[in-house]
């Protein structure tokens, strides 16, 4: 993700303060960017705030501390997430890290990532297929912590169909209910097999349907695509963005 990897070489090969960051979108986090915790989603406790050094978007928890920074050197302090604060003093905040939801999105391991429609909701929902073979299932696009995790291999079945490009996948005490919709949007290590089957394909949507779908189906047997172990054992670490 090209903002994503903005804000983290502004944390470790800038200087902090230097210059006003790129904010993140409120809409691509469901969660704090420090801690996992899911925002609230009552109006009076929603908030969010974007640190002003890194531009992350934060709880209020984890952005009480203020620095004078280079770039609004001349306004007062602004609010700095904790992160940058102990890069910009120091001084480690005291926190209990260790009940904070785990980060589970693993970019080095991911086969796909892509947005999907809860078929039974309606909103959308952010899907990493990593190399554990499991379906890890975000609240938004640049969150770390899962809500929810499919494990493929103990599926019962697996169904997709591809005029709806909906996936009906029956665990056996649940079922979940994906669709792509047209404005579909994908990532996955550059491939050369990707790309030349793409250039043959009527509709690159049904191609990257059909793609996810196969890609699941092998996971459900733990077995990797070829195209993507040639890829994670080549030199080449290029990253394709659709959508």
């Amino acid at each position: 993700m090209k903002m994503r990897q903005s804000i983290q070489q502004q944390l470790e090969e800038s200087q902090p303060g230097t210059r006003a960051p790129i904010w993140v979108n409120d809409v691509d986090v469901s969660r704090c960017q420090n801690c996992n915790n899911r925002f609230r989603t009552t109006i009076i406790l929603s908030r969010r705030h974007h640190c002003r050094c890194c531009g992350r978007c934060v709880c209020g928890s984890c952005s009480t501390k203020k620095l004078t920074l280079e770039y609004c050197k001349t306004e007062a302090d602004v609010r700095v997430c904790d992160t940058c604060y102990t890069r910009f003093t120091g001084h480690v905040l005291t926190k209990n890290s260790s009940i904070w939801p785990k980060a589970t999105r693993d970019v080095d391991r991911t086969i796909l990532f892509g947005d999907f429609r809860s078929v039974s909701s309606g909103t959308i929902v952010w899907i990493a297929l990593q190399e554990d073979f499991q379906l890890h299932v975000f609240g938004a696009k640049l969150d770390e912590a899962e809500d929810y995790c499919i494990i493929l291999s103990d599926l019962r079945d697996l169904q997709f169909e591809a005029d709806t490009r909906k996936f009906e996948l029956k665990e056996i005490t649940k079922n979940h209910s994906f669709a792509i919709d047209s404005n579909h949007q994908i990532t996955y290590p550059k491939s050369d097999f990707i790309d030349e089957q793409l250039k043959t394909v009527d509709s690159q949507l049904t191609f990257y349907a059909n793609l996810w779908y196969e890609t699941m189906q092998l996971a459900r047997s733990t077995t990797l695509p070829d195209w993507y172990i040639r890829k994670r054992d080549s030199t080449d670490s290029g990253v394709s963005n659709v959508g």
